[in-house]
């Protein structure tokens, strides 16, 4: 834990991937939207938790192998805390929490300053839940105004997008993990 920061909005983030991350030929970047206990267990998606959460490891261990800069946004009110079973990774992800008084806009309004510093990011893959709710919620927050998304699963392909923050607008590919939207 000895290398890790926590800015001013909360975001845990490993300093020395801070440090390579910006300037580096990272391209990637995974974003799992609230992947906490309680969604996983009461989605109606998700027939079997436990293997959902093993494939979801499996996932982010080969994302992370592969270089890709994985964020979770968590619904733990003004904690750095990332759901147990993926505990192992704390050191190896970006966590944004949800502050207090704080409404998920303000959250995924967090992630967009992130994804915007990341000089050459060029895609950005998100999934997690619920579907319907917090997770298409977050991409409309994530792209507008560039676009609205009514459907999730109209999205089979990459679409291209722009994200705005403060003064800044870049261009991205966006693309939704359909095997890890609960």
């Amino acid at each position: 834990m000895q290398y890790q920061k926590q800015s001013r909005d909360g975001i845990k983030t490993d300093i020395l991937s801070t440090l390579n991350v910006r300037n580096s030929s990272y391209e990637i970047s995974y974003i799992i939207v609230h992947p906490d206990e309680y969604a996983l267990q009461n989605s109606s998606i998700i027939n079997e938790p436990s293997g959902f959460k093993k494939k979801l490891q499996n996932k982010i261990k080969k994302l992370i192998d592969n270089h890709v800069i994985v964020y979770i946004t968590s619904l733990s009110e003004n904690q750095l805390e990332i759901p147990e079973f993926l505990i192992d990774f704390y050191n190896q992800i970006n966590i944004i929490p949800l502050q207090s008084k704080d409404k998920v806009a303000n959250q995924v309004y967090k992630l967009k300053r992130q994804l915007i510093t990341h000089e050459n990011l060029k895609k950005i893959i998100i999934t997690g839940g619920w579907k319907n709710a917090c997770l298409k919620f977050s991409i409309n927050q994530l792209i507008k105004p560039s676009r609205k998304i009514s459907d999730i699963d109209e999205i089979k392909s990459p679409i291209e997008i722009f994200i705005t923050y403060q003064e800044q607008k870049k261009r991205y590919i966006l693309e939704i993990d359909h095997e890890f939207v609960f």
